[in-house]
């Protein structure tokens, strides 16, 4: 079963007490803002405004045996972003801690908003949090009081356990 499925079957539903507990302790887990566009990755990952950049990280020269005459092809390492997202995830320790390097160091790496070409998807995150929290700020400065406190009631759990359903009028719904 999937981890996002719910802990009941549709239609049913435990007594309310219980299901207060869940919510009490579902509610005390700090909330994570993590958009769930960017799935967790072993690598570093960058983003673009351009959907199909590309940086070359090396060009090493093709190489000729002076005895064979044989030759052998340098293969460039490029970082070729999809969808303007790259994951630096090479296998090799080396060449991964050399391609960060490399892309960091260009003159078209920044910060997102910069005018850059690329930067880190780490940076986009941050950036993006921190003008969600300051604008959330922005608002409730900006309301009254009053209107503050009232919504900050109404977010308050209650304290009764179960709701008590009126009884049905008499008369409606009932077959003689």
């Amino acid at each position: 079963m999937p981890k996002f499925a719910p802990k009941v079957l549709d239609g049913t539903r435990g007594p309310r007490d219980t299901r207060f507990e869940d919510m009490r302790s579902q509610s005390e887990v700090a909330f994570d803002a993590t958009p769930a566009t960017m799935p967790k990755v072993d690598g570093t990952v960058y983003l673009s405004a351009f959907p199909g950049y590309m940086v070359q990280v090396t060009a090493p020269a093709d190489l000729t045996d002076p005895i064979t005459g044989r030759k052998t092809i340098g293969r460039p390492t490029k970082a070729q972003f999809v969808e303007g997202r790259y994951v630096n995830n090479a296998r090799d320790p080396k060449l991964r801690a050399h391609i960060d390097e490399v892309l960091q160091s260009n003159s078209r790496f920044g910060k997102p908003g910069s005018g850059a070409d690329y930067w880190l998807a780490a940076d986009a995150i941050r950036m993006t949090r921190a003008a969600a929290k300051a604008s959330a700020l922005a608002t409730l400065r900006a309301l009254p009081k009053e209107t503050v406190e009232q919504f900050i009631a109404e977010l308050r759990q209650g304290s009764d356990t179960d709701v008590v359903m009126p009884a049905a009028p008499s008369g409606i719904g009932v077959q003689a």
